[in-house]
């Protein structure tokens, strides 16, 4: 797609927004009705946070087997708070909290009156899912911290949900370690218990052999030391010992709540009516965007001046056409007579056309539209009335056999014309017609329909034809086929001194506009002009 010429400006933007008007202001508006349901359908919603430190639980034994000494997994931290145990614990400190005039669930009367219903094992399962429904936990930042987020209906739910689990979680972390501690001193008292049995029973086997051999050499004073089991027994038991000492003076530090959750005095979320705003916001900036993309992915032509001249062509003018009467009887005096706008533009363009025209000393000229036939041949009609009316001797040849729209426009009955002249050797006398009611203006019409009518415009009695009018008249105008349609307008452009191109603004580009004026000067011909049609 050629995009030669054309210029990126902020005229260009607003042409492209007056141009597609209809893209934006359907965007704004649909962008408005959606942006009113969305946020319509979004609950808005009281919320409450509260935070808690997560603290690594100290010991000051390095026995792995005691399993205090652990560091903090933040992640699977957050799963443990966001657990359904949690929120079965912090059910139960809303339920205790309500009943003792608790805020904080903090305090040392509701956290055991909690831990003894948690410890019951009655609790609300259903509840607790519907709380966890109501709560966010995420890691605030990268820190050990951890969010509690309740959204509700009911602000003092909202602060209820957040600062009750951010007191459970503390409560469950520290009821698993002292759990842990309670297994580990089991395992502990078993293991001292056993040892002492064995190291009993190795003693009492010690002393046997002693007393036998004090026996056997009553001389002799005879004292059996410990094996190497028995010292190893030994000192197993002597650590056993220190573990215990060490998982007495242990301490546990589940975390501090930092921030507790306060009431919420508003709703969180947007109201309905400013989606209106802002969906009407977005659909302007997308309609804007649509209809600039639109616009230049658009090919036609914008600017006649700038992007027709540089295509190497000059814009002669435009001239206003009646899009009503494109292919149907329209005498053209109704529309280049009098004082009209539209007559006004007619002569400006006869101004110009004659200029270019004279300078090069150029009486017989192509006239032809790129892919349309009835703007050029309306156009066209309308030039020969208004040179013919300048007081020049102006002569319009209907060589479009194909469409053979001309006498249409002039109001005329096709007769014998132009293909008669040639093939069946008519005198010109007989098919030259004076137009009715136009001076100066005679029409040499298409002629008797043929079906080759290629053969009528290649032969070599069409260019003698051309030759003979030209030394008749003062200025010939040859209506032509579209450039891009047929071959014809370029065997006609062969015998002609200009070529004259007629550009439909409404669906014509840049590329066709192109690529007509190149098959044109392949064959030698001068392109003096382009006249955009316009409505």
């Amino acid at each position: 797609m050629a995009q030669t010429g054309s210029i990126v400006s902020i005229t260009s933007y607003v042409d492209a927004i007056r141009r597609r008007w209809a893209i934006v202001a359907a965007l704004v508006i649909f962008g408005a009705l959606l942006g009113f349901v969305l946020l319509s359908s979004q609950q808005r919603v009281f919320v409450a946070e509260s935070r808690v430190q997560v603290r690594p639980i100290v010991s000051q034994s390095s026995d792995p087997n005691l399993d205090v000494a652990r560091q903090i997994d933040i992640e699977s931290e957050v799963r443990v708070a966001s657990s359904q145990r949690v929120a079965e614990w912090a059910l139960a400190l809303v339920d205790q909290g309500e009943d003792l005039n608790s805020e904080t669930f903090n305090e040392a009367e509701v956290r055991a009156a909690a831990a003894e219903v948690v410890a019951s094992g009655q609790l609300d399962r259903e509840g607790a899912q519907s709380q966890l429904a109501q709560l966010e936990v995420e890691v605030a930042g990268d820190s050990n911290i951890l969010s509690f987020t309740a959204s509700a209906n009911d602000p003092e739910r909202a602060r209820a949900v957040a600062q009750s689990t951010a007191v459970a979680y503390l409560e469950f972390r520290a009821s698993k370690v002292s759990s842990d501690r309670v297994a580990v001193r089991e395992r502990l008292a078993l293991r001292e218990a056993k040892l002492i049995e064995e190291l009993t029973d190795l003693a009492d086997e010690r002393s046997e052999a002693q007393a036998a051999a004090a026996a056997a050499n009553p001389d002799f004073l005879v004292e059996i030391p410990q094996n190497a089991a028995e010292i190893a027994k030994t000192r197993e038991l002597t650590e056993i010992g220190s573990n215990y000492a060490a998982l007495e003076v242990s301490t546990v530090d589940p975390g501090v709540v930092l921030t507790d959750a306060e009431v919420p005095l508003s709703r969180q979320g947007l109201p309905a009516s400013s989606g209106l705003f802002l969906g009407s916001l977005l659909g302007l900036v997308v309609g804007l965007s649509i209809a600039y993309i639109l616009d230049r992915g658009d090919d036609r032509i914008r600017s006649a001046n700038t992007e027709i001249s540089a295509l190497g062509a000059q814009v002669l003018g435009s001239a206003p056409v009646d899009r009503k009467k494109f292919g149907l009887p329209a005498p053209v005096e109704t529309l280049a007579s009098g004082s009209s706008p539209s007559s006004d533009a007619y002569r400006r363009l006869h101004g110009s056309t004659t200029f270019a025209l004279d300078n090069g000393d150029k009486s017989l000229v192509l006239v032809a539209g790129i892919t349309s036939s009835y703007a050029g041949s309306l156009v066209l009609a309308n030039m020969a009335v208004t040179a013919a009316r300048a007081g020049r001797r102006t002569l319009l040849v209907g060589a479009d056999l194909r469409q053979r729209l001309m006498a249409q426009y002039l109001g005329m009955r096709p007769t014998t014309g132009l293909s008669d002249v040639i093939m069946s050797g008519s005198s010109l006398a007989e098919v030259i017609e004076a137009v009715p009611r136009v001076e100066n203006l005679n029409f040499l019409g298409a002629g008797t329909q043929t079906g080759r009518p290629d053969k009528v415009i290649q032969s070599e009695a069409f260019g003698r034809l051309m030759s003979a009018l030209e030394t008749d008249y003062d200025l010939v105008f040859v209506e032509a086929p579209p450039v891009l349609t047929a071959a014809d307008a370029v065997d006609i452009a062969r015998v002609c001194d200009g070529a004259l191109l007629v550009v439909d603004s409404d669906s014509e580009s840049r590329q066709t506009i192109a690529d007509a004026i190149a098959q044109l000067r392949k064959v030698g011909s001068a392109v003096d002009g382009v006249v955009v049609a316009e409505r």
